[in-house]
């Protein structure tokens, strides 16, 4: 059944407070009922033909996803627009193969393609809109309870399976991609990976993996193209509700390597103190094993299980081994085990007191885990801003995956946050940097050092925007002409400024990381602010502190000229221009 909505909600980049809105709101009304930003400027809108562009929903590897309205039928929808300066071989391949994939499937828990164009050059499809929220975000906030969880996972089996009938193997399975409604209707999305079962054309060349590490099948990760199949969706499903049940993926190893031998040699281990009744268990191993036959023979199979958990009736799969093992040594020892009850009891009350210790320590171990990763970024993005050519921008694809490995450890990982927005600002990505940044502020609202990275990114954007100043001379004076900044350029100077100044608030309360921090902060402050003496001596102090920074003679230099300082303003000039534009 079509999905129909008369509002939808938006949360703000900014803030993180959500909004809703009705159906009818213009982009030029969605304002955050919080801290009164725009939440979508009708500069950062593409303009799409026969559709009214609302708001960025999203973004994902090949393109951004919008909430628009249909001008015709005047009904809400997403449209996913091509990113246009990716060139990527194979890039324009995936987003047409992930239309005709989704064109083939009529499915109530599946979401529609209603029609594909381009404008300009760029290929998009509009889809229908679905306002909910991934799957991935219900687990973790746990909104929802383990029985509404595996209603979930049965319905999308089933459109996973009608998927399946129609020639189509989804091969990125995971809570991301599913849309949960309010009213708990699953939809699967996200089509981009898609294999064609009756396309003989490869889209993915042979020793490339190619999914989401933490729900591959270990085919995906041998790169076996040729066993790739319906049981590697099944498999994915089967991480899925390892996760739901037991609060993380099957494996979540430190590094890439080590995540890729796990799946491909170890067993997954549930908690051992988990609550999760055998025969749920024995559904999530059969749906994991490692060979493709040893699976569920279809998604539909896997959904049947699940419904006959829920209906009280016997499963199809006999449980584990160990479990089996377990049972027998009680029947065959039962008058020792009611003896030993009597110290389970005394157990018990030690128990309670080391529970309220494991969760402390796995919160700790997660992090150890995620810092390793997360180190492992820094290192990379130290390399790219210090010789950004010389490297290459590869290296910022790899440090977006190590950081993804990191979050995947610990969601609350407010740094790691911070630093992929960095890495996809870089890239341009500027929708998921915003959202990375709003979501590390909402982790720890008091990080300085979060606020000045984001400005410094602001920035960059407002410095392109505006375009480069130029140098009037006359016999009598030398002046610097800065361009008439446009409405963008004038609201993400009004951004970068706010973030500056809360970063120099937050750094005058005692968090410093390092000395030239804020005094960058406060000096780019002074000079918005025309109090020059105080910025060129903020400046200079920053300028020691970190030579390697871009930014800082730029705006020493603007400083020293405003004071008189020519020879000086020269001097940082010209060490500006050293550094990429």
């Amino acid at each position: 059944m079509e999905h129909s909505t008369t509002e939808f909600s938006l949360v703000c980049k900014f803030c993180g407070s959500p909004n809703a809105f009705s159906a009818e709101a213009s982009s030029a009304e969605l304002r955050c009922r919080s801290c009164q930003r725009l939440l979508c400027p009708d500069e950062d809108l593409p303009q799409v033909p026969g559709h009214e562009i609302i708001a960025r929903l999203g973004e994902g590897g090949c393109g951004a996803v919008y909430l628009a309205r249909e001008v015709k039928l005047t009904r809400l929808v997403a449209i996913k627009v091509m990113h246009a300066t990716t060139g990527a071989p194979g890039l324009l391949e995936r987003f047409e193969r992930e239309a005709r994939a989704i064109a083939r499937l009529e499915h109530a828990g599946i979401i529609r393609v209603y029609t594909t164009g381009s404008f300009g050059n760029v290929p998009y499809m509009a889809m229908q809109y679905v306002p909910g929220h991934p799957l991935s975000e219900w687990i973790e906030k746990k909104k929802i309870s383990t029985p509404d969880c595996i209603r979930i996972l049965e319905k999308v089996a089933r459109a996973v399976h009608h998927a399946h009938q129609q020639g189509v193997v989804h091969r990125d399975l995971k809570p991301a991609n599913i849309l949960v409604t309010p009213k708990l209707e699953p939809y699967v999305a996200d089509f981009g990976l898609a294999k064609l079962l009756d396309e003989t054309g490869k889209l993915t060349k042979t020793g490339v993996v190619v999914g989401t590490p933490l729900y591959m099948a270990p085919e995906q990760v041998r790169s076996d193209h040729g066993s790739i199949g319906q049981a590697t969706d099944v498999y994915s499903l089967g991480a899925i509700l390892f996760e739901a049940l037991f609060g993380t993926p099957p494996f979540h190893q430190a590094t890439l390597s080590r995540l890729y031998q796990a799946i491909l040699q170890d067993d997954p281990i549930p908690p051992p103190n988990s609550c999760v009744h055998r025969d749920l268990e024995s559904i999530c191993m059969k749906a994991l094993c490692k060979a493709p036959e040893g699976r569920y023979a279809s998604a539909e199979a896997f959904a049947e299980d699940l419904k006959r958990y829920l209906s009280g009736e016997p499963v199809s799969v006999r449980a584990s081994t160990t479990m089996m093992r377990a049972r027998r040594l009680w029947r065959r020892n039962r008058r020792r085990a009611v003896a030993g009850s009597v110290l389970a009891v005394v157990l018990l009350a030690v128990a309670v007191t080391v529970s309220v210790l494991v969760g402390s320590r796995r919160k700790n171990a997660a992090r150890a885990q995620a810092e390793v990763p997360y180190q492992e970024a820094l290192k990379m993005l130290e390399q790219y801003e210090a010789n950004p050519e010389g490297v290459g921008e590869d290296l910022l694809t790899t440090a977006e995956e190590a950081l993804g490995n990191a979050l995947a450890f610990d969601a609350d990982f407010a740094a790691a946050y911070r630093e992929r927005a960095r890495c996809l600002s870089w890239q341009g990505r500027w929708g998921r940097a915003e959202e990375d940044f709003a979501r590390s502020l909402q982790l720890d609202p008091e990080a300085a050092q979060t606020y000045l990275t984001r400005a410094r990114v602001l920035l960059g954007r407002y410095l392109v925007e505006l375009g480069p100043p130029k140098l009037v001379a006359s016999p009598a004076s030398v002046e610097i002409e800065l361009p008439a900044p446009n409405p963008e350029a004038r609201r993400l100077a009004d951004a970068t400024l706010r973030d500056l100044q809360f970063a120099s608030e937050k750094f005058a309360k005692g968090s410093t990381p390092s000395s030239w921090e804020p005094a960058l902060a406060k000096g780019v402050v002074a000079l918005f602010e025309d109090r020059h003496g105080d910025a060129v001596s903020l400046l200079r102090e920053a300028a020691r502190g970190a030579p390697g920074v871009a930014e800082i003679p730029l705006f020493l230099g603007l400083s020293e000229f405003a004071q008189g300082h020519l020879d000086d303003a020269a001097s940082a000039f010209e060490k500006a221009l050293q550094f990429r534009p």
